[in-house]
């Protein structure tokens, strides 16, 4: 069975930038802050193959 799932990105954006953030501006740097971490924790993984 496939199910769809869809997301009105403009109020999820909206319901996290307001209401769990104290406004957009904090919530973007959050998410752009995670967007780093992430890649940064990405980065030091080892390449397919490798042993860590």
């Amino acid at each position: 069975m496939a199910d769809r799932f869809q997301v009105d990105l403009g109020g999820m954006v909206d319901l996290l930038s307001r209401h769990l953030y104290s406004g957009p501006q904090v919530y973007l740097r959050e998410l752009l802050q995670n967007a780093v971490d992430a890649m940064t924790a990405r980065g030091q993984l080892p390449e397919p193959g490798q042993e860590p």
